[in-house]
């Protein structure tokens, strides 16, 4: 007995051994595969006080989050390429994309409609895109969405667009305090135009998403995440950790008067983004950066 038992311990004691290896063989199999953690900083660019600046607030804190109020710098940030992903109002990313040698990618949309025309002393009503001729808008920015968007709307009313003056301010708390004056035509998006349409004396004149939706039955696209095609390259695993982050602070966000959306499991972001970037495209090109989009700019066409 003594005998059989010096044989039989030594192989109970190599069948352990070589299942301990076989299953940490799989458990490092497992993790290569589904890395659970970032490998750096991941840097977020995004317009302050923007719908997407709540979602982001929410991010884990290996994310740092860079808040910019100036629209021109936003764009000058978006094109030099120093971030990992950023949360852009999507004419301006498709402008860079065209403009900075498509050097970024779509990933999804994260707010949908919330565009709006108001003004001070002026009534809405019976007021149409058509009305909008020869009149004085105030928007955020030069490369505003809102002006691209009444474009779109006006021309698809065959409304005399080009006879519209815009003018510029540099951040949203000078659309508001221009917004208090009478008279004023102002564009704006949520979740600043809650605020305007709080200001006495300003009236809603016009819903654009409702006219967009009109000609295309879908809903404006209001911002967009963008990554940095080096993050794609370079940090493959962490992209897919990054959108799920990023849906997760979105849940967290809870109620806001912004449509928040964001598409991590589906294509339906992508096919959002195409339609309303061919949209656009299609009745100015220069709006949109001057060059066609292919199927490259978004991340599940690729």
């Amino acid at each position: 007995m003594k005998k059989k038992s010096l044989y039989i311990i030594p192989a109970i004691i190599i069948l352990c051994l070589a299942l301990f290896v076989g299953c940490g063989e799989d458990e490092a199999q497992q993790e290569a595969a589904s890395p659970e953690g970032l490998s750096d900083t991941v840097k977020v660019l995004v317009m302050n006080r923007s719908a997407g600046s709540k979602v982001c607030e929410g991010l884990p804190e290996n994310y740092t989050i860079e808040k910019v109020s100036d629209p021109a710098d936003f764009k000058a940030r978006l094109k030099s390429g120093s971030f990992d992903i950023a949360i852009s109002p999507t004419v301006v990313a498709a402008q860079v994309y065209g403009e900075g040698g498509r050097k970024i990618t779509s990933i999804s949309p994260t707010s949908l409609g919330g565009v709006y025309v108001y003004g001070n002393g002026v009534s809405g009503w019976g007021f149409t895109p058509k009305t909008l001729a020869k009149k004085t808008v105030v928007c955020l920015g030069r490369d505003s969405e809102e002006k691209a968007i009444i474009k779109k709307v006006m021309l698809d009313k065959g409304a005399a667009f080009s006879t519209v003056r815009f003018d510029y301010v540099d951040s949203q708390k000078d659309l508001i305090t221009v917004a208090k004056d009478y008279g004023t035509i102002v564009a704006a998006r949520q979740p600043y135009a809650a605020r305007i349409a709080k200001i006495d004396g300003v009236n809603e004149l016009l819903d654009l998403n409702e006219y967009y939706y009109d000609e295309e039955s879908e809903d404006i696209v209001a911002e967009v995440m963008v990554a940095n095609n080096k993050m794609i390259e370079n940090r493959p695993n962490d992209l897919p950790i990054v959108i799920s982050d990023y849906k997760a602070a979105l849940e967290k966000a809870g109620k806001s008067k912004t449509q928040l959306v964001f598409y991590a499991d589906s294509d339906r972001g992508a096919k959002l983004m195409k339609q309303f970037n061919d949209a656009m495209y299609s009745i100015d090109s220069s709006l949109m950066g001057g060059k066609a989009f292919n199927s490259s700019y978004y991340y599940k066409m690729r």
